[in-house]
């Protein structure tokens, strides 16, 4: 449901002496989008057929992306086939990538796509036809392969980073990752060049590259199989990861740590399939989940730090999990979540709303499925402006993304950048200092979220927020504040309207407060019980 509220942040106000002092906000001059969505875990939406699969992807209108041999497929959001998209591909498909504008990037091994020359990478326009305005060619150097794209992220600008095996973009000097520009031209002195295969790619807020694969070496520098590049592409000296000598799949979470699903040993000794490393790339001993292989695919992080973990194992922390299960912040299974049981779980992705996709077999079934199930928990987010920041606050089953950007736009169609978010508790926030937001212009926030097979592919999650003078608290007239009575302001809204005054603690969770018929453009509200602690208000129009 789309709501709208608008006003200003408050400073610190301070009550009369009989009220205890204490901090309260007012949320003015913003808007809000938010929803939830909860059912049991085994409810599935629908399970579709394939003839196999190694990524997913999500595209802005809700549509589902399927990656894999022979094949690029797009499911409607009710899981029938969408004819509209039919690429021809005699090669492979690794990765079905979203961008932010919407268009679709492909990687894999191929040569041709719709009959024109595409060599291992190509792109679609939103509608699935292709773009012919991005022409770059991956080079294949391999004397077996002609090169492999295994995996794709984004990077603010419009920038985009490769990584696969056995391939180079013309102009550069090494191989096996590679970046285009945000004008898709190869960025000839981003050259890591791992001496191994690059399965997984996700980029940080600060703009520094995680990678993973199978190397153990960047840059000329011994690594891991798990590292961290500078944005320029130079290895990050402060990032030391031994122990893991080939990683699956990788997951960057919101405090910075790392979840990686491959074999750790210590001291040649195997200790676990699934492990977290801090922020400096060291193990994290506070993580105790096993599972009893190292065949670890897919991972996909929610906002409420749970993790689902896909793969082809039949125990995961001593719990019997057969290839999906989910582990809670701590590293404990999950015992919420009792899926179905898979033989292999191949691919995950998780919608805005918290659905889940899966593709893989079933147990005991010999072909595969793409599901998508219900959740157990509410996916919730949160867009506002407050005349000067910008905050995206996000959480419960929501994806978590690796960084925010915000936009402006004045028709909806050409978008300004504002800036990339710094991420606060629960969120993101961006004081834009480039660009005025006026009334009747639209804010954007945007997010990569990491999906498919080894978490090589991408899509943004986006909210868009309306702005509008029509419905406002107002913090100018000296209303503000508090009384005997509690605290209050007037607010003004269009005449003959209903207005719904909600007030949270959190920003996440909002209770409808009152409601008000406004007979005139003005009104005043009084939060009779304001004294219990610190409180952000909202308005939005009621039925």
């Amino acid at each position: 449901m789309g709501n709208c509220y608008f006003g200003k942040q408050s400073r610190l106000l301070r009550a009369k002496p009989r009220i205890h002092r204490t901090a309260f906000f007012a949320l003015l001059g913003c808007c809000s989008l938010a929803f939830t969505a909860a059912a049991q875990v085994t409810n599935y939406d629908f399970n579709v057929q394939v003839s196999n699969i190694y990524s997913v992807s999500i595209q802005q209108n809700g549509k589902i992306l399927v990656a894999g041999p022979r094949t690029g497929l797009r499911l409607n959001t009710n899981g029938t086939v969408d004819p509209s998209f039919a690429p021809t591909n005699p090669g492979v498909f690794y990765s079905l990538a979203v961008q932010e504008d919407g268009k679709i990037l492909g990687g894999g091994s191929f040569k041709l796509m719709n009959g024109q020359p595409h060599t291992n990478i190509v792109r679609f326009n939103a509608d699935g036809s292709l773009d012919p305005t991005f022409n770059t060619q991956v080079i294949g150097t391999g004397l077996l392969q002609p090169g492999d794209v295994f995996c794709l992220a984004f990077e603010p600008g419009g920038k985009k980073l490769l990584g696969g095996s056995s391939f180079r973009l013309p102009g550069q000097s090494s191989q096996g990752m590679a970046r285009l520009d945000g004008l898709d031209s190869p960025d000839s002195a981003f050259n890591p060049g791992p001496n191994g295969t690059s399965f997984g790619l996700a980029v940080q807020a600060d703009g520094k590259i995680l990678a993973s694969g199978d190397f153990n070496s960047l840059g000329g520098t011994a690594s891991g199989s798990v590292a961290r590049l500078n944005p320029n592409g130079t290895p990050d000296p402060g990032f030391s990861m031994a122990g893991i000598n080939y990683a699956n799949c990788m997951a960057l979470l919101a405090d910075g740590k790392i979840l990686v699903g491959a074999t750790a040993t210590n001291n040649g000794v195997i200790i676990s399939n699934l492990v977290r490393l801090n922020v400096d790339g060291s193990l994290d001993t506070n993580f105790n989940t096993h599972a009893n292989t190292s065949l670890m695919y897919a991972l996909a992080v929610q906002c409420d730090g749970k993790v689902l973990v896909g793969g082809r194992f039949t125990t995961l922390g001593g719990q019997p999990r057969k290839g999906l299960g989910r582990v809670n912040p701590d590293g404990t299974v999950d015992n919420s979540f009792v899926p179905l049981d898979y033989d292999l779980v191949a691919a995950l992705g998780l919608d805005a709303d918290g659905k889940i996709l899966v593709g893989g077999k079933l147990a005991g079934q010999s072909t595969w499925y793409v599901g998508r199930l219900q959740n157990t928990e509410p996916a919730i987010q949160n867009l506002a402006w407050d005349g000067s920041a910008i905050t995206w606050m996000r959480g419960g089953t929501a994806p978590e993304i690796g960084w925010a950007s915000f936009q402006v736009s004045t028709n909806s169609t050409d978008w300004t950048e504002l800036g990339v978010g710094q991420r606060i508790p629960g969120g993101w926030r961006l004081v834009p200092t480039n660009q005025t937001i006026q009334s009747g212009s639209v804010i954007r926030a945007g997010g990569p979220v990491s999906v498919g097979q080894y978490n090589g592919t991408t899509w943004f999650v986006q909210s868009y927020l309306p702005i509008t003078s029509s419905l406002a608290i107002v913090t100018h007239d000296g209303s503000a504040g508090f009384s005997s009575q509690g605290f209050g302001f007037n607010f003004t809204a269009p005449a003959n309207s209903s207005v719904i005054i909600e007030s949270s603690t959190d920003l996440l969770n909002w209770i409808p407060t009152a409601t008000n018929s406004v007979n005139s453009n003005s009104r005043y509200f009084n939060d009779s019980s304001s004294a219990s602690g610190n409180r952000f208000y909202r308005l939005r129009q009621g039925p």
